[in-house]
């Protein structure tokens, strides 16, 4: 047994000090009584029942490696859970109390080096883990993170007061077996008590607080008395019996006073009573009173740091200060006493603390820097952020470079108006991050419309269209228009950030990893806790913005919040099956942020900050584009990346999908079925099971139910039908495809998804697609579950955004490079368009899929919603997800008109309001609704689960609903010339078809931040119905009786907002409006509000059933006039990529307001101007 040091600090019982200090009694007593009102027979409850014991109490409500890395100095706290570790250190400075292992000291003492850079303010510890950890809280709470705190680690969660309680028990052991830091100890501990454990329960119930948020915005959730019987609520009850503890102290005879809490000391050798009154922290004094019936002497302590000055008053003192202590010895008698004043200056705590052990570096600074810091070399702490100063800058290779003791800013010029920001701190830059973007070399006129200049203070890169403005002493880019409007800055401190860490090659042989999870896409493979061979280093980065308070900001993908004006929101960019992420964010200033990052990201523009950040990349890299208008920002995005390929002229048509079509027979009586109905069609899509039995993923035909798919493609293509079918980037181990796959290595770790990421893998799913289907003439494909990966579709409830995008990063990651983890559906995309376009290029690639990135509108691709569920707050969000995704850069997006969950299933996310489906006159009119929002989307496709989605399923003709359909559809083809028309110009001129009202109307705010709203191609205002028509007629009814009872009817309305200050257009009724005003617009059954731009030339054409029926067809020009207007009607082959070199006519429409005349001219391939051109004025009727 060891014998200890006689100089062990020690803390005086509790039972010696009586508390006076009203704050802490009270706290002390509401606890108390909690607890003596607590009814045990509830606690025992489950133990009883356990046990097999009967009960009639109510039961409680919601209850249904460490120590040797430390004792070697060995970090590893990050990703554990903090309150199972510190009682861990608590037991193993109790061993060494009992049994003298210097390993245990160790371990102790090494402990709280790791855990002080961890630590808040408040003195507690506890946030989230540095990474993901399935299963827990990890994300938000509990855990420790890296060993540095930032304020990503502020997320609400933090400083677990469990924490608290357990980290003053280690500090009272620490204080005993490690004295040389004993003023360090003894202050964590006031600072602990003060902030964390006395924050531990409510200062009005005395009931428990979980997580003490240190944040802004934060608000405090304490227990209720049954229903939150927490870890907390446990040792919350006992650190209130422990409040008086840690206030005095005593060492070989000489007694501290570490905090000033109102409170009594007996002594029983010398007999006394200390007394102390303070109100500490109102009031910077303290008054120390010895009670005693006889003269004693008396040596007290107090912390050099919390005391500045002792005054005696009836005593005889010596006042002395040693190692940090003041120190007064004298003889008190009664009535004597000690005058304090105290320390009680506020002081900022970082939140990433520098170690008092960090070394100090030094760099070299050449005269001119020296003169102007007094001709010293300056000292940089090794923990503390490096300068961002610019010490040397130099153009190469069409670049600018700028050095800063922080790391490399290069500065690329991308076209006059855009350029690629990109930042490192290890000295060198990707080659491979952004390659696939296919950002292009600067052309040589480029090269000359840039240029460098220096001015005292700052650094211009400037074009005459764009000037990046450097800061030389700090580093801050402020983004400029070329006559100094300033567009965009950088944060104006800690702007750049990388955190490196290591990451690499999956191992080989990690069968016992790997899991099988059942999802509504089928068994999927899903890899845990993979095995990586370390190789390789990877950075999370962070880069923040300064956004003017005025603007609005767009894009980042489609996500399902109903969210539009993305300011104030925080956006978790993962893929999902209702989401797509895409970073890029548009500005209503006219600019775009495009990150270069394939990986996982945040966007966060709150109380936090407004800034990105990435989960694994090489650098620190985007792209800010700019333009006159947000359009041409757009358009930048897409000149870097890669055009939007022209979609074949049917693929504007209506698209019938379910699930599913079963055989070959019941498809070809389908689409007879539309033919004799005259209902207008242009493809009939299979879902999955194309396959024989359970051969998941198999690129080939059931025999047995498909005997002829050729046959059957040739057939129905006869009636101007194509087909387009399912497919899938996972198969069953089962089937040959798979067993190919397997056999030459080009499956993802652990999983049974094909390698999209590989070359190779890419050329085996093409060559399997066109042997096994391509072959039998297929025209389309629709590539499902293009993510690949869905964890949230793993959760009954619907997880937290924050939980779906760990879960996404960990699960993708574990089987896909983490810093390509988002770009799986890019790169299965361009396996679809390269085979097809390498085959032979007749037909153009129609490639429905789920999941896209920035570049996929390159590969012919259409995007969807996903598998969203029916109602009309679904219906709703709808018009924010595809706009959004739009203002991203992908301009091809669809719905499953009619949603594709109908009924409620016992998952989140299967959420439909309608069990009895299509035979629900309520369903019939959300379908009609959405069926109409449908037609008015760049692709027009049903689709959906549970009941069939043909039209004569929602009635018959002569019926409302079934004409209601009819008549939108034929609305549709109506339309085709100028919606045709309009995707030439998103390829030609990189424009956006399906358009926010910002788009064109950005100084109008109310069009800015209107979500139910927008513009189809220039013209035309689509204003959907979103709510069913008895509730808003009851209210419309309501407003006219209100204004004229003599007006009131049942017409149902909708209120409109015509935008900006020009005319417009009723394109039912031709009424023309002013813009700039609400108004109120009819809206039956069979039709909604759309509206036409004055000035407009919009081609149409008399409907047929189906686009190839209507080619050579006359074209009707309508005029709707009010001011100057021009138009492209534009004419090919409606397939193959002749457009590309030239196999194509243009018509130029214009319209002169002045003379009221209308002229037209064809230039180009005039093989394609078929049919004759005719003109109709659409004469106003003013109101």
């Amino acid at each position: 047994m060891k014998k200890h040091s006689e100089r062990e600090m020690h803390s005086f019982p509790a039972s010696g000090v009586i508390l006076k200090d009203p704050v802490f009694r009270h706290r002390q007593e509401l606890v108390r009584k909690y607890l003596a009102e607590f009814d045990l027979e509830r606690l025992m409850y489950s133990f009883r029942k356990n046990a097999g014991m009967e009960s009639d109490a109510e039961p409680l409500e919601g209850w249904d490696y460490l120590l040797g890395n430390m004792a070697e100095g060995n970090d590893v706290l990050s990703d554990l859970h903090a309150n199972t570790h510190l009682p861990m250190i608590t037991g193993a400075l109790h061993r060494y109390a009992v049994t003298g292992e210097e390993t245990y000291r160790k371990a102790g003492v090494n402990f709280y080096r790791m855990i002080r850079p961890r630590t808040f303010a408040n003195g507690n510890s506890s946030s989230r883990a540095e990474h993901f950890l399935r299963g827990g809280v990890s994300e938000q709470a509990e855990h420790w993170g890296a060993s540095r705190l930032d304020r990503t680690y502020l997320t609400g969660g933090e400083s677990e007061s469990c924490c608290a309680h357990n980290t003053e028990k280690i500090l009272e052991y620490l204080l005993r077996y490690d004295p040389e830091h004993r003023l360090q100890y003894l202050e964590h501990l006031e600072s602990l008590k003060y902030n964390a454990v006395l924050n531990a329960f409510s200062g009005k119930t005395g009931l428990s607080q979980y997580h003490q948020p240190m944040g802004a915005d934060s608000r405090k959730k304490f227990s209720s008395p049954y229903g939150d019987f927490w870890c907390c609520t446990g040792s919350g009850v006992e650190a209130a019996a422990e409040l008086q503890k840690n206030i005095w102290f005593e060492e070989k005879g000489r007694i501290f006073l570490n905090m000033f809490v109102s409170s009594e000391l007996h002594l029983e050798e010398p007999k006394a009573t200390l007394c102390l009154q303070s109100e500490f922290p109102k009031k910077p004094g303290a008054c120390l009173q010895v009670e005693t019936d006889q003269p004693v002497s008396l040596e007290l302590a107090f912390r050099q740091s919390g005391v500045k000055n002792v005054q005696a008053h009836g005593a005889v003192c010596e006042t002395s200060c040693e190692d940090g202590f003041l120190v007064v010895t004298g003889t008190f008698g009664e009535g004597s006493f000690l005058e304090l004043e105290l320390q009680a200056e506020i002081r900022e705590v970082p939140l990433t603390p520098e170690p008092a052990s960090s070394r100090g570096i030094y760099r070299k600074i050449d005269e001119k820097q020296k003169k102007k810091r007094g001709g010293r070399n300056e000292m940089l702490h090794g923990t503390a952020r490096a300068s961002g100063e610019i010490l040397e800058w130099y153009e190469k290779d069409g670049s600018y470079y700028l050095k800063s003791e922080a790391g490399i800013l290069r500065i690329r010029p991308l076209t006059g108006q855009s350029v690629r920001v990109s930042w490192t701190e290890n000295g060198s830059f990707s080659g491979t991050q952004g390659a696939e973007l296919e950002i292009p070399k600067r052309p040589e006129a480029a090269e000359k419309e840039w240029e460098l200049c220096e001015e005292e203070k700052k650094i211009r890169i400037r074009s005459s269209r764009l000037c990046i403005c450097v800061e030389k002493s700090t580093g801050r880019l402020v983004f400029e228009k070329a006559d100094g409007t300033i567009l965009l800055s950088e944060a104006p401190k800690g702007a750049r950030r990388m955190e490196a860490y290591q990451t690499g090659t999956l191992l080989e042989g990690q069968e016992e990893a790997v899991e099988t999870v059942q999802t509504a896409d089928g068994a999927k493979k899903v890899l845990r806790h993979a095995r990586r061979k370390m190789d390789r280093t990877l950075y999370r980065t962070h880069i923040g913005f300064e956004f003017s308070e005025e603007e609005c900001l767009y894009g980042l993908g489609q996500h399902q919040q109903g969210v539009l004006n993305l300011r104030g929101t925080m956006q978790y960019l993962h893929q999902a099956n209702q989401k797509i992420a895409v970073p890029m964010l548009l500005s209503s200033k006219g600019y775009g942020i495009l990150l270069t990052t394939q990986g996982a990201a945040v966007f966060h523009d709150d109380s936090f900050g407004s800034y990105f950040r990435t989960e694994g990349d090489e650098m620190l890299d985007y792209c800010f584009l700019s333009g006159e208008t947000m359009e041409e920002a757009a358009a930048e995005n897409r000149r870097l990346t890669g055009k939007a390929v022209m979609l074949p002229k049917w693929a504007f048509g209506y698209l019938q999908s379910k699930e599913r079509y079963e055989t070959a027979e019941e498809i070809e009586q389908t689409v007879q079925k539309f033919r004799d109905s005259g209902f207008p069609l242009d493809g009939i899509i299979l879902d999955w099971q194309s396959w024989e039995g359970d051969l998941w993923g198999q690129k080939t035909f059931d025999a047995r139910r498909f005997p002829d798919p050729a046959g059957m493609v040739r057939r129905i293509g006869e009636k101007g039908v194509h087909f387009m079918m399912s497919i899938w980037p996972n198969m069953s181990r089962a089937c040959e495809n798979f067993r190919e796959f397997e056999q030459r290595g080009l499956l993802l770790p652990g999983t049974e998804i094909y390698d999209a990421f590989s070359e190779e893998g890419r050329a085996l799913y093409a060559k399997q697609l066109e042997e096994g289907l391509g072959c039998h003439g297929v025209n389309a494909w629709w590539c499902d579950s293009s993510e690949p990966v869905t964890p949230e579709w793993n959760h009954k409830e619907e997880p937290e955004p924050s939980r779906m995008y760990q879960e996404y990063v960990e699960e993708a990651g574990s089987c896909m490079p983490m810093d390509r983890i988002n770009a799986y559906g890019l790169y299965h995309a361009k396996a679809i368009y390269e085979s097809q376009r390498n085959k032979s290029g007749e037909t153009r690639v129609m490639n429905l899929t789920r999941s896209g990135y920035t570049g996929s509108q390159k590969y012919g691709t259409v995007l969807w919603s996903g598998d969203i569920s029916a109602s009309w707050e679904t219906l709703r969000r709808q018009i924010t997800a595809g706009l959004s995704l739009s203002a991203s850069g992908l301009p091809y997006w669809t719905v499953d008109i009619g949603a594709f969950f109908v009924t409620e299933g016992n998952v989140w996310f299967w959420n439909g309001e309608y069990p009895e489906g299509t035979a629900d006159p309520a369903y019939r009119e959300l379908y009609v609704r959405w069926f109409q929002f449908g037609a008015f989307l760049p692709v027009f496709r049903s689709h959906g689960t549970e009941f069939a989605r043909e039209p004569w399923e929602f009635g018959a003709l002569g019926e409302p609903y079934y004409d209601a359909l009819k008549k939108m559809c034929e609305e549709r083809y109506r339309l085709l010339p100028y919606l045709y028309s309009a995707a030439w110009q998103v390829y030609k001129e990189d424009r956006t078809m399906l358009r926010l009202l910002a788009f064109d109307f950005p100084e109008d705010r109310t069009a800015c931040e209107l979500k139910d709203e927008y513009l189809l191609g220039d013209s035309l205002l689509v204003c959907p119905v979103t709510e069913p028509m008895e509730e808003n007629g009851k209210a419309e009814r309501e407003r006219k009786e209100t204004e004229d009872p003599k007006a009131a009817d049942p017409c149902f309305r909708r209120r409109v907002y015509l935008p900006g200050t020009i005319g417009w257009y009723d394109y039912w009724t031709g009424k023309r409006y002013e813009g700039g005003q609400w108004i109120f617009s009819d809206a039956p059954l069979e039709k909604f509000p759309l509206f036409v731009k004055e000035g407009t030339l919009l081609p149409t054409m008399e409907p047929n059933v189906c686009t190839r029926r209507m080619e050579g067809m006359p074209v009707t020009v309508k005029i709707y006039p009010g001011k100057d207007g021009t138009a492209v009607l534009y004419e090919d082959a409606g397939d193959g990529y002749g457009y590309e070199t030239g196999e194509f006519c243009e018509t130029r429409l214009v319209w002169n307001e002045r003379e009221q005349k209308v002229s037209c001219e064809t230039t180009g391939d005039l093989r394609w101007r078929k049919g004759d051109i005719g003109f109709e004025i659409v004469r106003e009727r003013r109101i």
